[in-house]
């Protein structure tokens, strides 16, 4: 008996000398680390005072006219230092295409594509190369200089051209912002938005129409305005010169008028194609521009934005004889992640345009209406899918069933989108054309495009 008693007794005090140790290492496990924890928050406290009196520095204006000062003689001396080069930001993005259509290379296959940087050549497209140069000028203004290089794959010729030339002011004071230069019409979502930037490779049938086939852009002014409400609101009032081959809805040029007139089939007294030459003597001769955005924030992943845009100017049929323009656009985006955290999102975009077009010396007003709606659907970070439906007519007018810029048409396009990285595409898209002009009635193409972006290019727009 006493030996058993002996026996738990040993076994009790090795159990007890166990918990005994195995408390001490829990003690000292915990001891240690409440000193790390101790040492990371000095850390840690250590860094906000850092960061605090970096704040307080810059706050200070004598300290910040030293720094500047200090600046100064560094760019002086040098000015291709980092300093001086960090705010300019180069970038050249190239587009190509391939593919064929069962239009004819010419003038039957540039009709079904008669965007400037549409693919419109059976095998070897090139969309496009644009340079882009952007930046801060100073405290009040940012600068920005885009140039495109075209190739002309029926005449085989080469050009480069200013699409964008302005500055826009940092802080104009009231929520107001200026914009000055030379640069796209803030019409809608498709025309002021470059065309490595859009959603399919071809710019949509009644943007040809009204807008012209390399956007509507000319020298002027935009002003805008921000509501300081929480809910984005934002206005915009502008005014552009109405001359150029650019301007095509409104004075443009004579070779405009002759290549492709405006005005239909109508012919003037002054020139056969219907031109006729008028001078900028003020405001009122000028295009002028209003729009207006707004925007909901439906939840914590899904957004919608409403814009609605006029524009008015002189046409060049004759004296009194103006052009209005009115358009209504909308975008929806919903980004989300998957239960895996994949990321997923839907973009829908519509945009409707009407153009008013006034016969100088009659009655009658040409009218050119046409809309798009497109859906895509990112299915993973690489894969994205997307359709689009168009369709532009007119009224009013002679002989609108054979011009190729009024008769009535309809088409669909199926894409897909590999995006390789952030700096590389490729696109595969179908155009199913229901167009009297075309060989049969109808018309159908396929391109498979490259997007090539090389250094940085500025933000796109929502």
């Amino acid at each position: 008996m006493k030996s058993k008693l002996s026996l738990a007794l040993v076994c009790g005090l090795a159990i007890s000398s166990n918990v005994i140790a195995d408390h001490g290492s829990l003690k000292s496990t915990v001891a240690t680390l409440k000193k790390q924890n101790q040492k990371q928050a000095k850390q840690i406290e250590s860094l906000q005072q850092q960061l605090e009196n970096v704040l307080n520095r810059l706050n200070d204006k004598s300290q910040s006219s030293d720094i500047d000062e200090a600046l100064k003689k560094v760019r002086g001396v040098n000015s291709s230092s980092k300093a001086e080069r960090k705010n300019l930001d180069i970038g050249v993005v190239l587009q190509t295409a391939v593919g064929t259509s069962s239009e004819r290379d010419g003038e039957p296959l540039q009709n079904l594509q008669q965007g400037a940087h549409d693919p419109n050549k059976r095998g070897f497209s090139n969309r496009g190369v644009e340079f882009s140069i952007s930046g801060a000028v100073d405290t009040n203004w940012d600068a920005a200089l885009h140039l495109m290089y075209e190739y002309d794959p029926i005449e085989g010729e080469s050009k480069v051209e200013i699409e964008e030339a302005f500055i826009t002011s940092r802080d104009f004071g009231n929520n107001l912002q200026l914009e000055l230069g030379h640069m796209h019409t803030e019409f809608g979502r498709i025309n002021p938005r470059h065309a490595h930037d859009w959603t399919f490779m071809d710019q949509p049938i009644i943007h040809n129409r009204v807008f012209g086939g390399d956007a509507m852009r000319a020298p002027g002014v935009r002003l805008s305005w921000l509501s300081p409400k929480e809910r984005y609101s934002e206005f915009h009032f502008g005014l552009q010169n109405p001359t150029g081959e650019t301007m095509v809805s409104f004075l443009a040029n004579e070779e405009v008028y002759g290549e492709a007139n405006p005005a239909g089939l109508f012919t003037g007294p002054a020139d056969p194609n219907g031109f006729v030459e008028r001078d900028v003597r003020g405001i009122d001769d000028m295009v002028k521009l209003l729009r207006w955005d707004q925007a909901w924030e439906l939840d914590d992943n899904a957004n919608l934005k409403l814009g609605l845009s006029w524009l008015s100017g002189p046409n060049a049929t004759g004296a009194d004889a103006d052009t209005t323009i009115q358009g209504l656009d909308l975008v929806y985006k919903k980004n989300w992640l998957t239960d895996e955290g994949d990321r997923r999102a839907l973009i829908f975009e519509g945009e409707y345009l009407e153009r008013d077009f006034d016969l100088a010396g009659t009655t009658t007003q040409l009218e050119d209406k046409g809309f798009f709606g497109q859906v895509s659907y990112q299915k993973t970070d690489k894969l994205k899918y997307g359709f689009r439906y168009e369709k532009a007519w007119a009224k009013n007018g002679a002989g609108i069933a054979a011009d190729p810029k009024r008769a009535e048409r309809e088409r669909y396009s199926p894409l897909v989108t590999w995006k390789l990285s952030e700096f590389s595409q490729v696109r595969l898209q179908y155009n199913k054309d229901d167009f009297g002009l075309a060989d049969g009635g109808d018309a159908e193409s396929i391109w498979l495009g490259f997007d090539i972006a090389i250094g940085a290019h500025p933000a796109h727009k929502f």
